[in-house]
């Protein structure tokens, strides 16, 4: 009877009671809706390989994770516990494959309820061959000018070669890379720094990851110039002689630092030519006597420079020997007659007469 009377009671009103039921299902529905929150990362794909295989093709690096729960369960989530990876530990020999994209997530959200995890793409296509090592030389890759005036003399790398690791095919093509760019804008004075290599490329990495140690030489830059002196010294030269030929000129090159090289002037170089030893000469005559170039210490000769130099000397006519040449001619056309006998008076005789 009560049986009967509970389900009398039951079926009384049925449409509006099902209409209430469906409503609350409905309700729960929209209270978890509204409790649970969507967080997304974008992570890098990582590449796990046991077996010695490695990817070969250009691949999808970033991947898109979804994780919905509730809100108080995935506010912890952090981007750095999240990752997504393909494993390459199950494929047996070189080829094409299509491999899923697992998911990391940190041990708590095993214990989280209704927690969902979305993943996109969900799988990519790879190409893998055997992966091997090898060496491969280093280059030093400079960025920028030095300070004006200077250069680099020299670039040392230690090591000179670094193992790297990788698909067969692409390691052994592989024979040189460099090293991240080292600034040497503006520099004068040597230096070193340690940077890591540049332009490994995606499918190849390095055995070691310590840093590649850079020493730059930087030292003034040697320049050269030519020199021409017309303006010399005569020492030693006697008063009775000049020189004809002023305007000699004595050319030649110096070389130094850039800095010094570019603030000389020809005026910075005096010529002494040593005409001491010259005694007599013809009333005109070419000489050769030797110079003396004195030049800033800053600097040095290039190559051979003159030590010589041919003069065209000239005697210089006195007045008095000019007076001397005027009366000669005259004193030859004299003519010196002797003086007529005359006769000699003794003082005796002189006194009688």
């Amino acid at each position: 009877m009560k049986i009967r009377q509970i389900i009398n009671n039951i079926t009384e009103n049925w449409s509006v009671k099902a209409a209430c039921f469906v409503l609350a299902i409905f309700i729960y529905i929209f209270f978890q809706l509204s409790i649970q929150e969507t967080k997304t990362f974008v992570v890098n794909l990582d590449i796990v390989s046991k077996n010695g295989m490695a990817v070969t093709n250009n691949y999808q690096k970033k991947i898109k994770i979804s994780i919905r729960g509730k809100k108080e369960d995935i506010a912890t989530f952090r981007e750095s516990e999240v990752s997504a990876y393909v494993d390459l530990s199950f494929l047996a020999k070189e080829g094409s494959y299509k491999v899923p994209i697992l998911v990391d997530l940190p041990k708590d959200a095993l214990l989280l309820d209704a927690l969902e995890v979305k993943v996109s793409p969900q799988e990519i296509p790879i190409t893998v061959e055997e992966e091997i090592k090898g060496f491969v030389s280093l280059n030093p890759l400079v960025k920028g000018e030095v300070a004006d005036g200077y250069e680099i003399k020299n670039i040392k790398i230690t090591p000179d070669e670094v193992e790297i690791f990788g698909p067969k095919s692409i390691v052994q093509n592989y024979n040189r890379l460099q090293t991240k760019a080292i600034n040497v804008k503006g520099a004068n004075t040597s230096f070193s720094k340690n940077v890591g290599v540049d332009n490994l490329g995606k499918s190849l990495k390095l055995v070691s990851k310590e840093l590649i140690n850079v020493e730059v030489e930087i030292v003034p830059s040697v320049s050269s110039k030519k020199i021409i002196v017309n303006s010399l010294s005569y020492v030693g030269l006697p008063e009775t002689l000049q020189v004809e030929n002023e305007n000699i000129e004595v050319e030649f090159v110096v070389t130094g630092k850039k800095l010094d090289i570019d603030n000389l002037k020809n005026t910075d170089f005096i010529v002494e030519a040593d005409c001491s030893k010259i005694t007599n000469i013809e009333t005109e005559s070419f000489i050769e006597v030797p110079i003396k170039i004195i030049k800033p210490e800053k600097v040095e000769f290039k190559g051979e420079y003159p030590k010589i130099i041919s003069l065209q000397l000239k005697k210089i006519e006195s007045e008095d020997t000019e007076i001397v040449k005027d009366v000669l001619p005259k004193i030859e056309d004299l003519k010196i007659t002797q003086p007529e006998e005359v006769e000699t008076i003794t003082t005796e005789e002189s006194i009688k007469s």
